[in-house]
């Protein structure tokens, strides 16, 4: 097996083959996002994508023995796969490759669900162990206390929906509902943690720890679900927030009551257009603090593989790494973030409020914050594509001997990796190309917010200050990943 510590190199080769001068593909991709802007003022006159959103129903998940075996399917992958995981973590012989564990924490479950999400919706609702544990535990409870056969028809009439799953009869009435501000942190501190680990920890593969960690997660978690619910669940649990705004990219989605009153019409699966999603989606501070750190994050990792951080880094080693990366993590987080609301309270200001405070921008920001979800999810395909690409082949090996046992369940355990599958010429091609792609999705969405909410002439005034920040963030990528 490869060792693991190429799983945190995040690449193959010199990123910087791209058959281009860096300074003549950063001016191309500037040269995009104006002109992208300028095509959106002149063609884009009224709100588009909200009415694409619902997409049209293809097939009805929620009506027939098909959907259910499906969703029922999905989940039994999604929890088998995380027990082994947390078996092989706390129980498998020690060492990088030695387990299926650091791969599938580090490759299949942050940057594969990210891909998939991104291109179906919001999968990971089915894929989730701890969501599906909560409903089994939920089920099992209501079993146990001996549901009547009224409450059983009402409680199957809403299983769907995500009303039910708030109602008050998932919830201990004796323990009252933490306050939203602190669900929210909860969130964006579990997923702090889990980039901290990546990008910071010395030994990020430790598999000991990584087993530990997840078992006390998940206690957390599954806590917090039996006292207030699977509502509580989605809002406090980071990376079930994260991948449902990265899935509101995706072709798939649920459909409503109010469009296809039939019964359980409201979770039938309906096709729509890519991204237009974004514009239904509902951004909280959470979501915005998210996105934020993420993007952050994928900077500092392109960051930590420059010439200049590693000469920064120079003659330091294990833990004497950890301050200086914390501090620039923290860093690229915050500039990131600093960068997003200076564009906002500039915005504020041509938009002719001549006074604007924290709060008043905190709220144009979250107004405009979705359109950074297609910034984050092409910054994860830049800087993990490879990664995915080499060490997904990897994984498939991996799935059949997950306890490094000799066992070969599903005929793979011979695989190896293939290097000349793609070449590093192709690799830079992706990363340069999805940075410019996202920046311009994100142009867009944000471009259809602001006629939404503003007379044309002052919604294409408010974009000038984010174009000038996305074309910061696109030369800024393409710098750092190009290693120019």
């Amino acid at each position: 097996m490869l060792e693991l510590a190429f799983v945190f190199a995040h690449g193959i080769g010199s990123r910087s083959d791209l058959p281009l001068p860096f300074w003549i593909f950063s001016v191309n991709a500037v040269a995009a996002l104006v002109a992208s802007f300028v095509l959106l003022g002149l063609l884009w006159p009224a709100s588009r994508l909200a009415k694409d959103a619902e997409g049209k129903i293809v097939l009805p998940l929620s009506s027939g023995w098909a959907g259910f075996a499906l969703a029922g399917l999905i989940r039994t992958a999604g929890l088998l796969l995380f027990g082994a995981v947390l078996w092989a973590s706390l129980f498998s012989p020690l060492g990088a490759g030695a387990s299926i564990a650091p791969v599938t924490i580090f490759v299949a479950f942050w940057v594969g669900v990210q891909f998939l999400a991104a291109i179906f919706g919001d999968i990971w609702r089915l894929l989730s162990p701890w969501d599906t544990l909560a409903t089994l535990g939920r089920w099992a409870k209501k079993a146990v206390r001996g549901m009547s056969r009224r409450e059983h028809r009402e409680a199957e009439s809403n299983s769907n929906s995500h009303a039910a799953e708030s109602t008050a009869t998932e919830r201990s009435p004796l323990v009252p509902e933490p306050p939203r501000w602190a669900s929210a942190g909860l969130a964006v501190g579990a997923v702090a943690v889990f980039l901290w680990m990546e990008l910071v920890y010395p030994e990020p593969s430790e598999t000991r720890l990584l087993g530990w960690l997840i078992f006390a997660y998940t206690i957390w978690v599954l806590t917090g679900a039996s006292l207030w619910g699977r509502r509580w669940l989605r809002e406090s649990e980071g990376f079930a927030v994260l991948f449902s705004m990265i899935g509101s990219m995706g072709i798939f989605c649920s459909g409503s009551k109010a469009e296809a009153p039939r019964r359980n019409a409201e979770a039938e699966a309906r096709i729509r257009w890519p991204m237009t999603g974004l514009a239904k989606l509902e951004m909280t501070y959470l979501h915005t603090a998210l996105v934020l750190l993420v993007l952050g994050s994928t900077t500092f990792d392109g960051l930590s593989g420059t010439l200049w951080w590693t000469n920064l880094q120079r003659g330091r080693s294990g833990w004497e790494t950890v301050p200086m990366s914390t501090l620039g993590l923290a860093g690229c987080v915050l500039a990131v973030t600093l960068g997003y609301y200076s564009a906002m309270a500039v915005a504020l200001r041509l938009l002719g409020h001549s006074k604007t405070n924290p709060r008043e921008v905190l709220r144009f920001g979250q107004q405009f914050s979705h359109s950074l979800v297609p910034l984050l999810v092409a910054y994860s395909v830049a800087h993990y594509f490879s990664l995915v690409f080499f060490e997904g082949q990897d994984f498939l090996a991996l799935l059949s001997d997950p306890f490094a046992v000799g066992w070969d369940l599903f005929g793979t355990a011979h695989f190896r990796i293939d290097y000349r599958a793609v070449s590093v010429e192709l690799i830079a091609w992706v990363q340069a190309l999805a940075i410019v792609v996202g920046h311009v999705a994100g142009v867009t969405v944000a471009h259809d917010r602001a006629v939404e909410l503003f007379p044309r002439r002052l919604a294409l005034r408010s974009q000038y200050p984010l174009l000038a920040v996305m074309v910061g963030y696109t030369v800024t990528g393409l710098m750092l990943l190009l290693k120019a």
